[in-house]
């Protein structure tokens, strides 16, 4: 991630969030601590597994403030949808433990899943969609989106996306998603195209 970030110019983030502490979604986060300004972290629950109190510990080190997220909250212009403030995990981290946001500007709403396999109560369709779990055919998240993307690493392991999810975005084969919320509609760009 952050090669992708220093080409684009980007040393400070204002907020960076961590959907739960799978090792593909933890790793590149100490790099990122390491080399931009993190001005907050966003976390929702997660099991005190090695990586994730290596990385409380980084955060409290460079006196990065913490934002604890669950659903309901309102953070200008991101709602909250997942995890529920009762929220308790495993021994072990899940996928149902990721954190989900909407985003609401610029006329456009953005739904950010994280691995989430559950299906959760949702305000509706939205414009944008990252499909939970890189397109798994586990989820059973459903929501109509006018531009759905699924995140996957080519040729991975696990055969994601699913069948079912070939009809997105996919970073596997375009490479890096660039949106920008244009008042009215979103503008997708692919910039290593």
């Amino acid at each position: 991630m952050s090669p992708y970030l220093f080409k684009r110019g980007i040393r400070r983030l204002d907020a960076v969030v961590l959907t739960h502490a799978h090792h593909d979604h933890i790793d590149g986060l100490f790099d990122v601590l390491q080399n931009f300004e993190v001005r907050e972290i966003w976390l929702g629950r997660n099991p005190m597994i090695p990586q994730y109190r290596d990385l409380l510990e980084e955060i409290y080190r460079r006196q990065i403030p913490i934002r604890w997220l669950w659903s309901g909250q309102q953070i200008d212009p991101f709602t909250v949808l997942h995890p529920p403030a009762n929220w308790t995990t495993g021994p072990h981290v899940q996928n149902d433990d990721s954190v989900v946001l909407q985003l609401d500007s610029e006329g456009t709403s953005v739904l950010l899943t994280g691995d989430l396999e559950r299906s959760i109560p949702l305000p509706g369709p939205v414009d944008i969609l990252k499909i939970p779990h890189h397109g798994s055919k586990n989820t059973r998240l459903t929501v109509q989106a006018t531009i759905p993307i699924v995140s996957v690493g080519a040729s991975n392991p696990f055969g994601h996306p699913h069948l079912s999810k070939l009809l997105a975005l996919r970073t596997d084969i375009l490479g890096a998603l660039q949106i920008v919320l244009a008042p009215g509609h979103p503008i997708v760009t692919f910039p290593g195209l």
